[in-house]
């Protein structure tokens, strides 16, 4: 699996646009497993699921890694073709088509932070717990010319890729992390 996959092709851009398709991404977790296994982790139709997958594969975001016989049935184990994806900077223009492809990937990345995190908040809700000490948000403001701006997100995602690497294993807890960085409206 290669580090960075640079997304340079709007067909790409577009197959990575959809929502379902940000979640069976984000399921994988750099490891490889068959449609049906993702289907159960989100608790979706694994048709729903084989379909999105092969629409991935067939523009190069996943990839078949082996093929296993389990009881006569074949079962195939995808995973991404990437840890990380980027978009190509020769394609941030002003194309319409792209511009448009590339707002549905941050805003369904959103929604998905969105989700996973009011899910996270239910959950204390229901079971009455105090608000966990190993969880932190933020939100701050910053005066920053181009080259600092470029040093700051150069530096939190170099942090995120770094701390991103760890296995899972039994002594380990999953979390999730995401930032956002954009100009205030003057």
């Amino acid at each position: 699996m290669e580090d960075v996959k640079i997304l340079d092709e709007i067909a790409t851009i577009k197959a990575i646009a959809h929502p379902l398709r940000i979640r069976i991404i984000e399921e994988f977790g750099g490891k490889a497993y068959t449609a049906k296994q993702i289907a159960d982790k989100m608790k979706e139709s694994p048709a729903k699921i084989y379909y999105h997958i092969i629409e991935m594969e067939s523009v190069g975001i996943l990839r078949l890694v082996r093929t296993v016989e389990n009881s006569g049935i074949l079962e195939k184990y995808y995973e991404p073709v990437a840890r990380y994806f980027k978009i190509s900077k020769e394609l941030l223009s002003d194309d319409k088509e792209f511009k448009s492809e590339t707002l549905k990937i941050f805003d369904n990345l959103f929604k998905n932070m969105d989700r996973d995190y009011y899910s996270y908040l239910s959950k204390i809700k229901e079971t009455h717990e105090k608000f966990p000490k190993d969880s932190g948000i933020s939100y701050i403001t910053m005066h920053l010319d181009e080259t600092k701006f470029k040093e700051f997100t150069f530096k939190l995602t170099e942090l995120f890729h770094e701390y991103s690497k760890f296995a899972e294993s039994d002594d380990t807890k999953e979390y999730k992390a995401g930032f956002i960085v954009f100009p205030k409206n003057q």
